[in-house]
């Protein structure tokens, strides 16, 4: 039996050691494996971020971004809303200045890191009872959806551009904002929409509308009326 244990407790601190070696022999080598990010996708955490290549450079250094989510009533914020007591203070301060409000709203903040900071430079406020949210994706330009994305009027010097896509849990239907950054400036291209109620559907509007791109408030562009949508 006392052969047996000390085996065992070879076998332990065999098992020990190699692993501390191997994390000795990454931290030499520098394994990227080591380091790599995680990417949340159940979008429950109150801060997501994503690495997303939208401003080419010889490089290839991907911009790194933020989505916040707070809990907020009118102007007022409380909060993320991984915290019951933020919940709790929402409920209360909506039923005593805002009695005719059903559920707080949910805001979601949109960051680019840049200059050591980060800069929002959208948001989007839901219905704390929807199950809607935005998430971020990196588009491309290629010769044949070029025009198609920005309209033939509208010229680009960028090969990507970020989606700001609004998805939920309910359906396979999304919005997408689409957007280039040049000479430190956001200016949006295009918008799509796909639907899937009945039938699929495709459509997208490429046209100027008049949006302020100061810290855009994305709900009123993705509600915008669609009379300009090219429809399929």
């Amino acid at each position: 039996m006392k052969i047996v244990n000390s085996i065992i407790m070879l076998l332990f601190i065999t098992l020990i050691s190699c692993n501390k070696k191997r994390d000795i022999e990454n931290k030499k080598t520098g394994d990227k494996n080591q380091n790599y990010t995680i990417i949340r996708n159940n979008y429950n955490p109150d801060s997501i971020y994503y690495n997303i290549d939208v401003v080419w450079d010889e490089n290839g250094v991907e911009e790194l971004f933020l989505i916040t989510k707070s809990i907020t009533v009118a102007d007022s914020s409380f909060g993320g809303l991984n915290n019951n007591e933020n919940w709790k203070r929402a409920w209360n301060y909506m039923k005593n200045k805002y009695p005719e409000m059903e559920c707080p709203n949910l805001k979601y903040s949109i960051y680019l890191y840049e200059n050591k900071k980060f800069i929002e430079f959208a948001s989007v406020i839901y219905d704390g009872r929807d199950i809607t949210y935005p998430i971020l994706k990196q588009g491309e330009f290629s010769n044949m959806n070029s025009n198609a994305l920005t309209g033939k009027n509208k010229k680009v010097t960028v090969s990507n551009f970020l989606r700001i896509m609004e998805v939920n849990n309910d359906n396979l239907d999304l919005k997408s904002i689409n957007l280039i950054y040049e000479n430190k400036k956001w200016t949006i291209i295009s918008k799509e929409i796909l639907n899937h109620n009945y039938e699929l559907s495709y459509c997208i509007d490429t046209t100027d509308n008049d949006f302020s791109l100061e810290n855009m408030n994305l709900h009123y562009i993705f509600d915008y009326p669609q009379s300009n949508f090219n429809c399929k």
